[in-house]
C-alpha cells in the first residue's frame, strides 16, 4: 500500500520534495498530513510555511520562497496543489528547482497525475519520493478504513470494516465523517457494526437510487418493484416524481461536466454532492443521451399534469412513467 510506503519513509528521513499524486483528494489529504506531522513540526507557523495552487498563485514566488532561509527555524514547508494543471513554463521553474532543491526547505507537490517518463519524476526520484494512489474500488478498501480509523484513535474489527463499505462505498470523505459519528455514538475508542449501522446516512440504499440505477441499465422489472416499494412504503407519487425529475436534471449537468473532464472532486462540486453521490450520477448520466433525458424530462411533465388531474390511479401512472423511461 503506498501510504505505508510513505509513512515508513518518513520514518527514516525526511526528504527535500515529495511528490503524490491520485484520483481520490482525500487519499492526497491523508499523506499530506503525514508529511506536514515529520517535515520539521517547528516549521510549521506562518512565517515558515507556504501553500500553493497552480492557477491561483505564481510559481515564481514558489521557487523564490524555497530558497529562502526560514525565519527563527531550522526548515521551512511548501505546498503546491494541482500539480497536473502546471503549464510548460511554471513546469520549466519547478524543474529548475528541482535540479538542486533547497536542503532547508520541504516541498510538497499534490495533484492527480503527472508524466511518469518526464524530467520531474526522474529529478523527484533523485531528490525525494514519489508516491501514487490507484484509482479507489470497494474491494481495496480494508487497509484504507484502517488507515482512517488509526488517525482517529479509534478501534474496529473485520466486520464492522466491511459493514462500514458495504454502506458508503470507496468513498474515504464519507468513510472518515461516518467512523466520527459512531465513535461518538460509541462513547468509546472501540467502534462496533451497530454503532455503525445506529448513525449511517449513507445514499447508497436509498430508494431513489435504486430506482434511478435500475432505469439507467434498462431493467424494466427492477425498476417497478422498486418504485413498488417506495409507494408502499409510503413515498407520495408526486414527491417520487419529484425526486426522479431531480436526478434527471443531476444527469443533464453530468454529462455536461463530462465534456470539461474535470476530476472526481469538482465534479462533485459542482453537482453538489458528496464525491460518492457524484460518482453514482456520473456512472448512470453514461447510460443516457443527452436527448432521452431532455426527453425524460418532457415524460415528467406530462406525468405531473397527469397526478394533478386526480382521475386516473397514481401507481399506474408512475408505472407507466417508469418503462417509458426504461426503453428510451
Amino acid at each position: 500500500m503506498p501510504l505505508k510506503i510513505l509513512e515508513s519513509d518518513l520514518q527514516q528521513q525526511v526528504k527535500p520534495v515529495y511528490l503524490v499524486t491520485g484520483p481520490e483528494p482525500f487519499q492526497l489529504e491523508m499523506a499530506l498530513q503525514r508529511i506536514l506531522r515529520c517535515a520539521a513540526p517547528e516549521a510549521m507557523s506562518d512565517l515558515n510555511s507556504d501553500i500553493f495552487r497552480v492557477g491561483r498563485d505564481d510559481i515564481s514566488d514558489l521557487v523564490r520562497i524555497a530558497n529562502s532561509l526560514p525565519m527563527l527555524a531550522k526548515s521551512r514547508v511548501i505546498v503546491l496543489h494541482d500539480i497536473h494543471k502546471l503549464k510548460k513554463n511554471e513546469a520549466d521553474r519547478i524543474l529548475g528547482y528541482l535540479e538542486s532543491p533547497a536542503p532547508f526547505t520541504t516541498l510538497i507537490m499534490l495533484g492527480e497525475k503527472v508524466d511518469k517518463r518526464g524530467k520531474m519524476v526522474k529529478l523527484i526520484k533523485q531528490h525525494g519520493l514519489m508516491i501514487n494512489f490507484d484509482k479507489l474500488y470497494e474491494s481495496r478498501m480494508r487497509p484504507w478504513v484502517t488507515a482512517i480509523a488509526r488517525d482517529q484513535k479509534l478501534e474496529l474489527d473485520g466486520e464492522a470494516i466491511d459493514f462500514l463499505v458495504r454502506h458508503v462505498g470507496a468513498d474515504l470523505a464519507a468513510v472518515s465523517k461516518e467512523l466520527e459519528k459512531a465513535a461518538l455514538h460509541a462513547g468509546c475508542a472501540r467502534v462496533r457494526i451497530e454503532n455503525l449501522s445506529a448513525v449511517l446516512s449513507t445514499v447508497k440504499e436509498q430508494p431513489i437510487f435504486q430506482l434511478m440505477d435500475a432505469m439507467a441499465r434498462k431493467d424494466s422489472a427492477e425498476s417497478l418493484f422498486v418504485l413498488k416499494q417506495m409507494i408502499d412504503q409510503g413515498e407520495s407519487p408526486i414527491g417520487i416524481l419529484a425526486f426522479v425529475a431531480k436526478q434527471l436534471r443531476l444527469m443533464i449537468l453530468a454529462r455536461e461536466i463530462m465534456k470539461q473532464k474535470v476530476n472526481e472532486g469538482e465534479a462533485a462540486i459542482a453537482l453538489g454532492a458528496s464525491p460518492y453521490q457524484a460518482k453514482i450520477i456520473m456512472e448512470q448520466a453514461r447510460r443516457f443521451t443527452s436527448e432521452s433525458l431532455r426527453n425524460g424530462l418532457l415524460s415528467l411533465s406530462r406525468t405531473d399534469l397527469e397526478l394533478k388531474d386526480g382521475r386516473s390511479n397514481d401507481r399506474a401512472i408512475l408505472e407507466k412513467l417508469t418503462l417509458a423511461l426504461c426503453r428510451r
